[in-house]
């Protein structure tokens, strides 16, 4: 099965085709093509945690609705698990192909049902236990068309995003005073920074497999770098963030926070990602789409010779 991830914006396109706008009637090939992949179950459109909070911060009621009805039927309520589910094991089979253990890295499923598993928590008795006349169906659809908090509440995640963006700006112009920004040295402060964010859970993964720092630190600069590269969704986001960083002239949005952790999602797991162009950009010039076999579009129209297996002109 063909696993296509779009960006949030995308979806709005596909939902915008469904309410017959002109602006969308281009997207309709693309629609009826997916709309029948999924059918004949050849495709699958997952959503993430990511699309599920930004679908829920919809103001009008009427809007997300019919946006929420186009996310649920086309994608059947297949859903992602989120970074705080996948990451553990990719550490750990990273740190067997180095070291040779754990013997039994964790394991994750990466697709699954419903909300819950996009946020990686567990269902509650009483919603896994709905299964009658596509009672859950209905039940999930209410999950994401709702404005509330949802099973996971992120409480000030807008301040949460500006106050992230703005630090990312602040450094983005201090790498360009001091050249820091781009070629080999841009790429070095990036997989530095990497290991910072995500100092926890390498650190357990290590705790894990009964190693501790000192066998990283004993790779050097190489083995290092490697380890990084070895652990799908950290390098992908390094990668992201040292390209966009590489272009001090463009600064940071708040919603770059969810675009960095949806397409490092779909690069790595899905076969297909629709996303905007700066990021399709940014992606090909990391050259990750080659490396992770994964295709990346910035426009729906080309989706169909995708789905199809056609050349994309």
């Amino acid at each position: 099965m063909k696993r296509v991830y779009l960006d949030q914006n995308k979806w709005i396109d596909l939902a915008a085709t469904h309410k017959t706008l002109p602006k969308a009637q281009r997207f309709q090939d693309a629609l009826l093509v997916a709309e029948e992949g999924v059918e004949r179950g050849f495709v699958s459109f997952p959503l993430s945690s990511f699309h599920y909070l930004e679908t829920s911060r919809r103001g009008n009621p009427d809007s997300r609705f019919d946006l929420a009805a186009t996310m649920a039927g086309l994608s059947r309520l297949h859903t992602i698990a989120p970074h705080s589910c996948l990451l553990g094991p990719e550490v750990d089979r990273a740190l067997r192909v180095i070291f040779g253990v754990p013997h039994e890295p964790r394991t994750a499923q990466v697709f699954g049902y419903g909300v819950h598993h996009a946020f990686g928590v567990e269902a509650p008795p009483w919603l896994r236990d709905t299964n009658a006349h596509g009672l859950r169906d209905w039940v999930e659809f209410q999950l994401l068309a709702l404005n509330d908090d949802g099973p996971v509440a992120m409480p000030e995640i807008d301040e949460i995003a500006k106050q992230w963006a703005d630090s990312q700006s602040d450094r983005q112009q201090q790498r360009a005073q001091d050249g820091w920004h781009r070629g080999e040295r841009g790429g070095r402060l990036a997989k530095v920074e990497a290991y910072a964010h995500h100092h926890e859970v390498i650190g357990e993964g290590l705790q894990r497999a009964g190693l501790h720092w000192g066998h990283l630190y004993e790779l050097g600069q190489e083995g290092l770098s490697a380890f990084i590269e070895a652990v799908p969704l950290i390098h992908v986001g390094a990668e992201l963030q040292r390209i966009r960083h590489a272009q001090p002239q463009k600064g940071w949005e708040p919603n770059d926070l969810n675009d960095l952790g949806a397409l490092t999602l779909g690069v790595v797991y899905c076969d297909v990602v629709v996303t905007e162009r700066q990021w399709v950009d940014a992606l090909q010039r990391a050259r990750l789409p080659e490396r992770y076999g994964t295709e990346v579009l910035s426009d729906l129209t080309a989706l169909p010779a995708v789905l199809v297996g056609q050349p994309n002109a």
